[in-house]
Protein backbone atom coordinates (compact mmCIF):
# COMPACT_ATOMS: atom_id res chain seq x y z
CA UNK A 1 0.00 0.00 0.00
CA UNK A 2 1.45 3.08 -0.72
CA UNK A 3 0.88 5.93 1.68
CA UNK A 4 3.18 8.71 -0.35
CA UNK A 5 6.01 9.88 -2.76
CA UNK A 6 8.59 12.56 -2.71
CA UNK A 7 11.85 13.37 -4.39
CA UNK A 8 11.72 9.36 -5.72
CA UNK A 9 11.07 7.78 -3.07
CA UNK A 10 7.90 6.03 -2.03
CA UNK A 11 6.59 5.45 1.68
CA UNK A 12 4.66 2.25 1.91
CA UNK A 13 3.36 0.35 4.00
CA UNK A 14 3.12 -3.98 3.80
CA UNK A 15 0.28 -5.39 3.28
CA UNK A 16 0.83 -9.06 5.32
CA UNK A 17 3.13 -7.28 8.19
CA UNK A 18 1.58 -3.01 8.46
CA UNK A 19 5.06 -2.56 8.32
CA UNK A 20 5.96 1.23 6.75
CA UNK A 21 8.91 1.21 4.85
CA UNK A 22 10.77 3.92 2.90
CA UNK A 23 12.04 2.83 -0.40
CA UNK A 24 14.09 3.82 -3.87
CA UNK A 25 12.49 1.86 -6.82
CA UNK A 26 15.02 2.72 -9.13
CA UNK A 27 17.87 1.70 -6.62
CA UNK A 28 16.13 -0.69 -4.65
CA UNK A 29 17.38 0.34 -1.40
CA UNK A 30 14.88 0.85 1.56
CA UNK A 31 14.76 0.93 4.93
CA UNK A 32 11.99 -0.28 7.68
CA UNK A 33 10.28 2.48 9.98
CA UNK A 34 9.07 -0.08 12.31
CA UNK A 35 9.88 -0.87 15.58
CA UNK A 36 10.89 -2.81 18.54
CA UNK A 37 8.28 -0.51 20.55
CA UNK A 38 5.36 -1.37 17.86
CA UNK A 39 5.76 2.38 16.21
CA UNK A 40 5.54 2.06 12.34
CA UNK A 41 2.66 0.15 11.94
CA UNK A 42 0.07 1.42 9.83
CA UNK A 43 -3.63 0.54 9.69
CA UNK A 44 -5.47 1.53 6.79
CA UNK A 45 -8.85 0.88 8.18
CA UNK A 46 -8.07 3.79 10.92
CA UNK A 47 -4.63 5.53 10.47
CA UNK A 48 -3.31 8.64 7.83
CA UNK A 49 0.10 8.82 6.90
CA UNK A 50 2.39 11.43 5.29
CA UNK A 51 5.77 11.54 4.07
CA UNK A 52 7.37 15.26 3.52
CA UNK A 53 10.71 17.43 3.59
CA UNK A 54 10.94 19.93 6.23
CA UNK A 55 13.08 23.12 6.18
CA UNK A 56 16.35 21.29 7.16
CA UNK A 57 15.91 19.25 4.05
CA UNK A 58 15.64 16.11 6.42
CA UNK A 59 12.96 13.77 5.15
CA UNK A 60 10.08 12.46 7.90
CA UNK A 61 6.98 10.46 8.34
CA UNK A 62 4.01 11.98 10.17
CA UNK A 63 1.97 9.09 11.42
CA UNK A 64 -1.83 9.86 13.19
CA UNK A 65 -2.83 6.92 15.35
CA UNK A 66 -5.95 5.96 16.11
CA UNK A 67 -6.76 3.24 18.47
CA UNK A 68 -10.12 2.82 20.03
CA UNK A 69 -11.00 6.05 20.57
CA UNK A 70 -7.40 7.57 21.58
CA UNK A 71 -5.39 9.65 18.95
CA UNK A 72 -2.16 9.93 18.97
CA UNK A 73 0.79 11.65 16.77
CA UNK A 74 4.06 10.29 15.93
CA UNK A 75 7.31 11.78 13.96
CA UNK A 76 10.08 9.58 11.88
CA UNK A 77 13.15 10.98 11.77
CA UNK A 78 15.52 9.87 8.96
CA UNK A 79 18.46 11.43 10.08
CA UNK A 80 17.92 9.81 13.99
CA UNK A 81 16.11 6.85 12.76
CA UNK A 82 13.76 7.42 15.52
CA UNK A 83 9.82 7.86 16.42
CA UNK A 84 9.10 10.29 18.63
CA UNK A 85 5.34 11.72 19.71
CA UNK A 86 4.37 14.49 19.23
CA UNK A 87 2.08 17.19 22.08
CA UNK A 88 0.21 18.82 19.43
CA UNK A 89 -3.41 17.21 19.72
CA UNK A 90 -6.13 17.34 17.08
CA UNK A 91 -8.31 20.21 17.70
CA UNK A 92 -10.66 19.24 14.95
CA UNK A 93 -12.63 15.73 15.15
CA UNK A 94 -12.61 14.37 12.04
CA UNK A 95 -15.17 11.43 10.74
CA UNK A 96 -13.01 10.21 7.78
CA UNK A 97 -10.57 10.89 5.28
CA UNK A 98 -10.60 11.63 1.49
CA UNK A 99 -7.40 10.00 0.30
CA UNK A 100 -4.02 9.27 2.41
CA UNK A 101 -2.54 11.94 4.23
CA UNK A 102 -5.78 14.26 4.23
CA UNK A 103 -7.86 13.93 6.73
CA UNK A 104 -11.48 15.93 6.70
CA UNK A 105 -14.80 16.03 8.79
CA UNK A 106 -16.67 18.69 10.41
CA UNK A 107 -16.41 20.99 7.67
CA UNK A 108 -12.54 21.75 7.74
CA UNK A 109 -9.19 20.27 6.54
CA UNK A 110 -6.55 19.40 9.22
CA UNK A 111 -3.19 20.77 7.94
CA UNK A 112 -0.02 20.12 9.51
CA UNK A 113 2.78 22.48 9.55
CA UNK A 114 5.97 20.48 9.29
CA UNK A 115 8.28 23.06 10.72
CA UNK A 116 6.30 24.46 13.80
CA UNK A 117 4.74 20.41 14.41
CA UNK A 118 1.49 22.23 14.74
CA UNK A 119 -2.07 21.41 13.23
CA UNK A 120 -4.59 23.27 12.62
CA UNK A 121 -7.75 23.84 10.27
CA UNK A 122 -8.81 25.11 6.62
CA UNK A 123 -12.35 25.52 6.24
CA UNK A 124 -14.04 23.07 3.56
CA UNK A 125 -14.70 24.74 0.36
CA UNK A 126 -18.64 25.74 -0.36
CA UNK A 127 -20.74 23.07 -1.46
CA UNK A 128 -22.87 25.06 -4.74
CA UNK A 129 -24.57 21.91 -6.00
CA UNK A 130 -25.51 20.53 -2.19
CA UNK A 131 -24.67 17.27 -3.17
CA UNK A 132 -21.46 17.05 -1.09
CA UNK A 133 -18.41 16.67 -3.53
CA UNK A 134 -14.63 14.08 -2.72
CA UNK A 135 -11.87 15.90 -2.76
CA UNK A 136 -7.80 15.02 -3.59
CA UNK A 137 -5.29 17.51 -2.75
CA UNK A 138 -2.72 18.77 -5.41
CA UNK A 139 0.52 20.95 -5.88
CA UNK A 140 -0.12 23.17 -8.71
CA UNK A 141 3.38 25.89 -8.93
CA UNK A 142 4.04 25.23 -5.47
CA UNK A 143 0.66 26.44 -4.38
CA UNK A 144 -1.93 23.86 -2.74
CA UNK A 145 -4.99 23.33 -4.74
CA UNK A 146 -8.37 20.54 -4.39
CA UNK A 147 -9.10 18.66 -6.84
CA UNK A 148 -12.95 18.02 -6.56
CA UNK A 149 -15.62 15.96 -8.13
CA UNK A 150 -19.23 16.89 -7.44
CA UNK A 151 -21.82 14.32 -6.66
CA UNK A 152 -24.65 16.37 -8.45
CA UNK A 153 -26.98 14.20 -10.90
CA UNK A 154 -24.19 13.90 -13.25
CA UNK A 155 -20.74 14.32 -11.85
CA UNK A 156 -19.23 17.82 -12.26
CA UNK A 157 -15.05 18.06 -11.14
CA UNK A 158 -13.71 21.49 -10.29
CA UNK A 159 -10.57 23.02 -9.08
CA UNK A 160 -9.86 25.56 -6.45
CA UNK A 161 -7.02 27.03 -4.71
CA UNK A 162 -5.57 27.73 -1.16
CA UNK A 163 -5.81 31.51 -0.57
CA UNK A 164 -4.81 32.74 3.15
CA UNK A 165 -7.41 31.48 4.77
CA UNK A 166 -10.00 30.36 2.29
CA UNK A 167 -10.65 28.27 -1.09
CA UNK A 168 -10.71 30.36 -4.26
CA UNK A 169 -12.68 28.44 -6.60
CA UNK A 170 -10.66 28.06 -10.43
CA UNK A 171 -13.25 26.22 -12.62
CA UNK A 172 -15.99 23.75 -12.70
CA UNK A 173 -16.61 21.38 -15.91
CA UNK A 174 -19.58 18.72 -16.76
CA UNK A 175 -18.40 16.03 -17.74
CA UNK A 176 -15.47 16.20 -19.28
CA UNK A 177 -14.27 13.50 -21.70
CA UNK A 178 -14.27 10.28 -19.20
CA UNK A 179 -14.97 11.23 -15.86
CA UNK A 180 -13.83 8.59 -13.29
CA UNK A 181 -16.40 6.57 -11.93
CA UNK A 182 -14.34 5.35 -8.47
CA UNK A 183 -12.86 7.31 -5.79
CA UNK A 184 -10.06 8.71 -6.90
CA UNK A 185 -6.81 7.40 -4.98
CA UNK A 186 -4.52 10.53 -6.00
CA UNK A 187 -4.12 13.31 -8.42
CA UNK A 188 -0.20 14.35 -9.83
CA UNK A 189 0.50 17.37 -11.67
CA UNK A 190 2.65 17.10 -14.18
CA UNK A 191 4.44 20.76 -14.90
CA UNK A 192 6.47 19.76 -18.33
CA UNK A 193 2.94 19.38 -20.02
CA UNK A 194 0.78 20.89 -17.90
CA UNK A 195 -1.57 17.90 -17.02
CA UNK A 196 -2.84 16.15 -14.58
CA UNK A 197 -2.59 12.68 -13.86
CA UNK A 198 -5.55 11.14 -12.21
CA UNK A 199 -5.83 7.40 -10.25
CA UNK A 200 -8.65 5.56 -8.90
CA UNK A 201 -9.04 2.78 -5.86
CA UNK A 202 -9.58 0.95 -8.85
CA UNK A 203 -6.01 1.06 -10.31
CA UNK A 204 -7.69 3.31 -13.88
CA UNK A 205 -5.45 6.09 -14.56
CA UNK A 206 -7.01 9.62 -16.57
CA UNK A 207 -4.92 12.30 -18.15
CA UNK A 208 -6.37 16.18 -17.88
CA UNK A 209 -4.78 18.15 -19.97
CA UNK A 210 -5.19 21.51 -18.40
CA UNK A 211 -4.80 23.80 -21.67
CA UNK A 212 -7.87 21.65 -23.64
CA UNK A 213 -9.47 20.39 -20.35
CA UNK A 214 -10.36 16.91 -22.29
CA UNK A 215 -9.47 14.09 -20.38
CA UNK A 216 -7.67 10.67 -21.88
CA UNK A 217 -8.21 7.28 -20.37
CA UNK A 218 -4.89 5.19 -20.11
CA UNK A 219 -5.24 1.55 -20.32
CA UNK A 220 -3.12 -0.17 -17.26
CA UNK A 221 -3.90 -3.96 -17.46
CA UNK A 222 -1.30 -6.89 -17.59
CA UNK A 223 -2.64 -10.68 -17.41
CA UNK A 224 -6.43 -8.85 -17.19
CA UNK A 225 -5.23 -7.53 -13.46
CA UNK A 226 -5.60 -3.60 -13.40
CA UNK A 227 -1.81 -2.06 -12.36
CA UNK A 228 -2.14 0.07 -8.72
CA UNK A 229 0.57 2.49 -7.67
CA UNK A 230 1.93 6.11 -7.59
CA UNK A 231 3.49 8.76 -10.31
CA UNK A 232 6.83 9.50 -9.31
CA UNK A 233 10.02 11.06 -10.77
CA UNK A 234 13.24 8.83 -10.73
CA UNK A 235 15.96 9.82 -8.23
CA UNK A 236 19.04 8.56 -6.73
CA UNK A 237 18.30 9.80 -3.32
CA UNK A 238 19.00 6.97 -0.52
CA UNK A 239 16.23 6.25 1.94
CA UNK A 240 19.01 5.38 4.42
CA UNK A 241 20.28 9.26 5.35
Amino acid sequence: MILGSLDGMLCVCLEETSQILIWNPLTQASTTLSSCESHGFFKKDSDSASFYVDSANEYKVLHVIRRRGIEAVYIYSTRLHSWRKITDILSVKHGGKWSLGTLCGDGSILRFDVNLEQFSSVPLPCDFYGGGFDGTLVSIARQLHLFMRYKYDIYLVGLCKLGYEEWINLWVLPCIGVVPSSFLEFVEYVESTDEMLLMTTCGDIYMLDMKTMQVGYYFPWKYMTALQGPVYFESLVSPNY
